[in-house]
């Protein structure tokens, strides 16, 4: 009886150990560049108004411990608050409902929550805890730059000239744009 239980304990310990082993060696992957398209809903203009941000987008030239040499992601993000076009020089974060996906080609997704900073430029990208995927239990941090089409002239009206005569059109919406940089550490 005596023999059993300590064959038992010793198998449970084993089991143990190997699942401290398993989880210990997750996936960390350091890359430095990053491509993709945003979307913005309903799109900057000079009237405040709560952005919906998808970012589709890949990141490349990763490497570290079973890392990948490029990760596809997705960012689901909303504005915390209404913005307008000052959000592209002063910047917005997103709230609390945001979301990012990183796809590891053949080992599932590692998804988790986000604060993405909308901004012309270089900004900033945080997650909580990643779950499922490669990075089961890790986080992914870094920035991605940020290029607006038209953002240079949000809400600012388009003027035209014909036959002598001035022509004045509504400022256009600022709701797509381009991911041109970045670099993320996941682990």
């Amino acid at each position: 009886m005596r023999i059993s239980r300590l064959l038992v304990f010793a198998a449970l310990v084993g089991a143990f150990c190997l699942a401290a082993t398993a989880s210990a060696s997750a996936a960390t992957a350091t890359c430095t560049g990053a491509t993709g398209k945003i979307k913005l809903s309903p799109g900057l203009t000079e009237t405040a108004a709560v952005q919906n941000i998808q970012v589709k987008g890949e990141l490349t030239g990763c490497s570290g411990t079973e890392a990948k040499e490029t990760y596809k992601f997705q960012i689901h993000a909303k504005t915390a608050e209404a913005v307008t076009c000052s959000a592209l020089t002063s910047g917005a974060l997103s709230g609390e409902e945001s979301t990012i996906m990183i796809k590891a080609a053949g080992e599932g997704n590692s998804s988790g929550s986000v604060s993405f900073q909308l901004i012309e430029g270089a900004g900033s990208f945080s997650s909580g805890p990643l779950s499922g995927g490669a990075f089961e239990g890790g986080t992914a941090s870094g920035s991605l730059t940020q290029s607006y089409t038209g953002g240079a002239n949000c809400g600012k009206p388009i003027i035209t000239e014909k036959n002598g005569k001035v022509h004045e059109k509504p400022a256009k919406k600022v709701s797509k744009g381009t991911v041109t940089g970045g670099s993320a550490t996941i682990s």
